[in-house]
């Protein structure tokens, strides 16, 4: 199966995230926010019976737009374009990825990257949403957050490196860029700050980084990030945190209005 899920720029859009504890709306008009509400999930129901609810609380979502945009969380594999095959995408997701037998596995080539990202759909989500909009435009959280990064990373990575850590939904998503290519992909569970940073450290070892040369961009937001912040410093001498326009919604949706 294969999901198109690529952003145009309708005058008018909406784009809904799933995350693992809320669900959230952004409306826009143009690149103006038009719209924006974050609700929590109930606990005791699934998250596809959340989405039902929410919808139900939510009507001029579909009386007002025919398509939507998804961001989903949900485990990503990244895959080089030159050896992804679409038949092998389900069986490779499904046996690198346990307890997801029943998602529908989707795939989208990440422009400029050379490289093409697999992810799955949970079937009651597919089916709640499909029901809802016309067209539902499928990406996991993290795709607007390499975009906009591999786009940043400038020219002075000939000289040095970056680890790119992206905080969200108590998870932490490690990336690190080689030129045009992914060099480094994972994700991590990120409740505490001491194993986020046991986490980063360790990458930033692994891929042969040097701490008087290369950097760290913390992204997102998490309890205790001052911490980590301040901890991180007296092993990597660069760590970057950009100050974000918006720290009221996730970071993916901010990258998503561009």
């Amino acid at each position: 199966m294969q999901e198109t899920s690529h952003i145009s720029d309708n005058d008018q859009r909406l784009v809904i995230r799933i995350g693992r504890t809320a669900i959230a709306f952004l409306t826009l008009q143009g690149q103006q926010v038009a719209d924006y509400e974050e609700t929590e999930m109930k606990g005791g129901i699934s998250v596809a019976a959340n989405l039902r609810e929410w919808l139900k609380s939510h009507p001029q979502l579909s009386a007002s737009h025919d398509q939507a945009d998804i961001l989903l969380l949900s485990p990503t594999l990244l895959v080089p374009s030159d050896e992804f095959d679409a038949e092998d995408a389900a069986p490779l997701y499904k046996y690198t990825f346990t307890g997801h037998d029943r998602d529908m596995v989707a795939h989208q080539a990440i422009a400029g990257h050379h490289a093409v990202v697999v992810f799955g759909i949970d079937k009651d989500l597919h089916t709640v949403l499909s029901d809802t909009f016309a067209t539902c435009r499928w990406q996991p959280v993290c795709l607007p957050v390499w975009h906009h990064e591999g786009k940043q990373r400038g020219k002075d990575e000939k000289n040095s490196k970056r680890l790119y850590v992206y905080l969200h939904d108590g998870q932490a998503d490690l990336f690190s860029f080689n030129g045009s290519h992914f060099k480094f992909s994972n994700t991590f569970e990120a409740i505490h700050a001491k194993d986020v940073l046991y986490y980063v450290l360790n990458a930033f070892t692994q891929q042969g980084m040097k701490a008087s040369r290369d950097e760290v961009v913390l992204l997102g937001s998490m309890t205790n990030k001052q911490w980590l912040t301040q901890q991180m410093a007296t092993y990597v001498g660069q760590v970057t945190v950009p100050d974000m326009s918006d720290p009221t919604m996730p970071l993916d949706l901010v990258f998503s209005i561009k």
